[in-house]
């Protein structure tokens, strides 16, 4: 029924008009009847008709852009006014786009931008905002670069993607830099991506996207992903035993995408260090699925030319673990796995928890022991022998690596790693080195804690052609709550054992090595290195990290000699441009005169000599003269002497009166000049020397300041309190 009000709308007796004011303004086809008093909301929804609406009206929109009233907000409150303009301004902009024409003045307002927050946590906007950044902020002609120069370079911001000791934020932050400079140019679009797509980082969500984008066909994207990924390394806890919206990945399937794929890596976070839960087992396991899909690939990786045939994918790597394999399957499994035509080109293998019988078992008889192990042992060396292309080994937290496995290994490996392998001594290397070390490039020997140094005399014999030797003596607890991480061996090198090495050495780093009282042999370790040196003309890193017990003289005067002398025989000297040395050298002229005034360098001269403390130290780093140079010494520099000698004996300091012949040849030695080494004697062409040699222990996790102090924002915060003068009241007396 229509109401007493609807005659006013003219002729148009079909519309009603709404009870109640909508926020949204009428259609054009509407007419309304002018109100008698203003409000707010049909100063919103109102408006004249226009010429076509209605016979002998003006316009309509200019009337109501100038009849729009200006609202007073009088003692209302402030928010409500504020929503209030904001709708007046959305109408008056609403009714201007009906027809209304526009003023100068509001063109030159519509004409200025206008500033709107973008939604950051929306998808869509965010992508709109990193595809409209075409232009790349580089200098330079860097676009006219070819693209292996600017794939080169995306490969080393891709480093730690294919690291595995590299820490998560490294990863991320190499990943974000890739993507940011694939979306930044089409130039570097394909380069960045290549070298993100090599090695992928995979968590749950991101190979379930990997996949999705692989599934896509190569003709609707704007690169070919599929060959692309040559590294798959997956964490299987944490996105192949989960599901992600509501499925779980499917490996096969990712598998048959890639036709470029060599490496594959599936791990957990239950083999890295300190390998305490060996015993632990997971829920997901190998399945033969995915060893038949490695044997059945699709051309170029194209699941719709199965009917064109089926290849193998042939793989450069492949690392097992114990706790993956299903408790059913035995080493019969694993050989048949090792002979498929995949497996035949197998360069790198990686063995990862594989434990002899004789762990569980509570048999004490050596010889039952052996009776149990050795049918194992000798299996597992027919796995191996059975890769023709092996090159690359790599044994970690395994007892069945030891003296009997290394007999029955192949002849033609040039890497061979020992990661945190207990069995392994020093007489089953030197056999090891001796009979199969010829062929041998890198060697790694990690965390074993029965294994000494006691190789190193017949390591330059036995491997002519060794490149790199990595050792780290740091051993891991068996239980987290038992000191149980002491070596396993009794004399880490004897002092008569003089260490060779091969001249093709190009990498020397040894970390942790435990040598504790024995400091002759470390003093002979060392000077192994010196007498080497002219014959080390590959080397260019030399990294030693020596751990010594005895006590504080001799380890400091160990300590002052063989950093400064090993430094000055290996390291590279640093080319100065020769303007630069110039300045530098005027400037430290300059200096001098400056500071050193003539009168003031005789008092200089004279306090050179240190009293009481100071004594102990200057004996510990000034060298000493031998007996042909005593005639030529001055009556107060043997005074000066004895003060020393007396000073140390009253501080307890005896070393300098041992018996020991050889700790009298040692501190005969070390009382010359460091730094006065023969110029045919020095190597100087290494571009890292580190040398370190103090008494620490070596734990698992080494804590540094920056842990202490809470890392750099401490440091910050500290430069930034001005309040404090250095002193506390409560400790400064």
């Amino acid at each position: 029924m229509a109401s007493s009000s609807d005659e006013d709308f003219g002729d148009d007796s079909d519309y009603r008009r709404p009870q109640t004011p909508t926020r949204k303004p009428p259609a054009r086809s509407a007419k309304q009847k002018k109100p008698v008093r203003q409000t707010r909301s049909n100063a919103r929804n109102y408006r004249e008709p226009s010429d076509d609406e209605s016979d002998g009206s003006a316009s309509g929109a200019d009337s109501v852009a100038e009849q729009t009233p200006h609202i007073e907000v009088g003692d209302r409150k402030r928010k409500r006014a504020a929503s209030n303009c904001q709708d007046v301004r959305r109408t008056k902009r609403t009714l201007r786009s009906a027809g209304s024409p526009t003023t100068p003045e509001q063109s030159r307002k519509r004409s200025s931008p206008v500033k709107r927050k973008t939604p950051t946590n929306h998808r869509s906007v965010r992508h709109a905002a990193i595809r409209s950044q075409t232009a790349c902020n580089l200098a330079g002609h860097w676009a006219s670069l070819p693209y292996l120069v600017w794939r080169s370079v995306f490969d080393e911001i891709a480093s730690p993607l294919r690291d595995l000791s590299a820490h998560d934020e490294i990863k991320s932050e190499a990943t974000r830099t890739l993507l940011a400079s694939a979306r930044s140019s089409k130039i570097l679009a394909e380069p960045a991506l290549t070298a993100l797509y090599q090695a992928p980082p995979l968590m749950l969500c991101s190979t379930h996207q990997l996949l999705h984008t692989l599934m896509t066909p190569p003709d609707s994207t704007m690169f070919n992903y599929r060959p692309k990924v040559e590294v798959l390394r997956i964490e299987v806890e944490q996105t192949l035993s989960k599901k992600n919206l509501g499925t779980y990945l499917n490996l096969k399937e990712l598998i048959q995408y890639l036709p470029r794929l060599k490496h594959i890596d599936l791990y957990t976070a239950l083999d890295a260090k300190p390998w305490r839960q060996l015993d632990q087992s997971v829920r997901w396991k190998y399945s033969p699925e995915m060893f038949n899909a490695l044997q059945s690939m699709p051309p170029m990786g194209n699941p719709d030319l199965r009917d064109e045939g089926l290849t193998y994918l042939p793989l450069e790597s492949w690392s097992w673990s114990a706790r993956l394999i299903p408790a059913a399957w035995s080493m019969d499994e694993i050989r048949s796995i090792h002979s498929s035509q995949s497996f035949q080109s197998l360069r790198k293998i990686t063995f990862i928890n594989f434990q002899v019988p004789s762990v569980t078992s509570k048999i004490k008889d050596p010889i039952a022991i052996a009776a149990m192990d050795n049918p194992v042992i000798r299996d597992f060396a027919s796995t191996i022998l059975l890769l023709p292309k092996l090159e690359h080994l790599v044994l970690v937290a395994s007892t069945v690596a030891n003296g009997s496995l290394l007999e029955q290994l192949p002849r033609n490996l040039k890497h061979f790693e020992l990661i945190n392998c207990w069995d392994v001594e020093a007489d089953h290397m030197v056999d090891f080195l001796r009979d199969r070390g010829h062929s041998l490039k890198s060697i790694v020997l990690n965390h074993c804690q029965s294994l000494s140094l006691q190789f190193l005399p017949i390591l330059g014999s036995a491997c002519p052609n060794l490149e790199e030797i990595h050792v780290n003596t740091k051993y891991f607890r068996h239980h987290e709550f038992y000191n149980d991480d002491q070596p396993f061996w009794d004399v880490f090198l004897e002092p008569g054992q003089i260490p060779t090495w091969p001249t093709t050495l190009r990498c020397i780093d040894m970390k942790h090595l435990q040598f504790n009282e024995a400091h002759v042999a470390a003093h002979n370790f060392c000077k192994s290195l010196e007498t080497s040196a002219t014959r080390l003309l590959h080397l260019r890193k030399l990294a030693i990290d020596i751990k010594l017990k005895c006590d504080l003289n001799t380890r400091t005067l160990l300590r002052n000699y063989w950093t400064k002398r090993l430094q000055t025989i290996f390291k590279r000297p640093l080319v100065v441009p020769a303007s630069v040395a110039d300045a530098t050298r005027l400037a430290h002229q300059l200096e001098q005169k400056a500071v050193l005034e003539p009168g003031r360098r005789k008092s200089l001269k004279a306090c050179s000599t240190p009293m009481r403390r100071s004594i102990r130290l200057a004996e510990i780093s000034s060298p000493d003269v031998t007996q042909d140079e005593a005639s030529n010494t001055s009556g107060r520099e043997v005074s000066r002497r004895g003060q020393v000698r007396k000073e140390a004996r009253r501080l307890g300091n005896e070393s300098h009166d041992a018996d020991d012949e050889g700790e009298d040849e040692l501190s005969a030695e070390l009382y010359t000049d460091p730094l006065k080494v023969d110029p045919a004697a020095v190597q100087r062409l290494c571009d890292v020397v580190e040398v370190q040699l103090d008494n620490s222990r070596a734990v698992e996790e080494q804590f540094v300041l920056a842990d202490i102090r809470g890392g750099p924002e401490s440091e910050e915060e500290e430069e930034e309190d001005h309040d404090w003068n250095g002193q506390d009241e409560d400790f400064d007396i």
